[in-house]
Formats: C-alpha cells, structure tokens, sequence
C-alpha cells in the first residue's frame, strides 16, 4: 500500500466512533494462521460492531495486536471483552480518546506496507 493509500485509509477509519484502543501481546510466539483464528472468532463477538486490528512483534519476536473497537454496549464491552483476550496474554484495554483519533489510527496503519503484514478490518 502506497503512503496516498495509508492517508486515505487513516482519514476513513478516523472518521469512525471507536469505543476503545486495545494493545494484547500474547504469551507464546503464534502463527499467522493461528492469530487470524484468534482474531476473527474476537471479531465475531456480539459486542463488536466494528473493528481494526493489525499486528507487530515485540523484541524479543512474540506477536501483539493494536486494535480500535466499536462496540453496541460500553459498559457491558468494559466489562466483557478485556476477560476474553486475557487469556491470549498481556492486554492493555482503554477508552478510545476522538481527539486523538488520527494519531492513534496512523499508528496503526503504520503496519499496511510491510510485506509480511497481518491485520483486519470489519
């Protein structure tokens, strides 16, 4: 993906209402086969309305996911979701802040132009 596409794709999904950034780092090294297992069935959640994950390597090559969440229900997604990925590993869950939409989501499509990239959008 060319820089003018990672703009335009920046301006869409910032221009979306997400209900909170997440960051997981899992415990064991995983396959990428394995992580988009993980990440669809978390995607297909009841709760999630919308969705963009994309994933990095620590250091020490153990696999993390950054991902914006659009949710149906705030209280009951707090509440629910952050359970769900503890088990993956280590999982930061937070309130997702509009005014600093635009960094947060070119952070995340920072990934798109590397050729070995994984990651999703629904």
């Amino acid at each position: 993906m060319n820089s003018k596409q990672q703009d335009e794709l920046t301006q869409w999904l910032s221009n979306k209402n997400y209900n909170f950034y997440v960051t997981t780092t899992f415990t064991n090294r995983l396959s990428d086969e394995t992580i988009n297992r993980k990440m669809e069935y978390f995607s297909n959640h009841y709760l999630i309305e919308e969705l963009f994950w994309v994933r990095e390597f620590t250091s020490d090559r153990k696999p993390h996911i950054h991902m914006v969440i659009k949710t149906n229900k705030i209280i009951k997604s707090y509440n629910k979701l952050p359970k769900l990925l503890k088990s993956w590993g280590n999982t930061e869950f937070r309130l997702f802040e509009k005014s600093k939409s635009t960094r947060c989501i070119s952070y995340l499509n920072k990934e798109y132009h590397h050729q070995n990239s994984l990651w999703g959008i629904k």
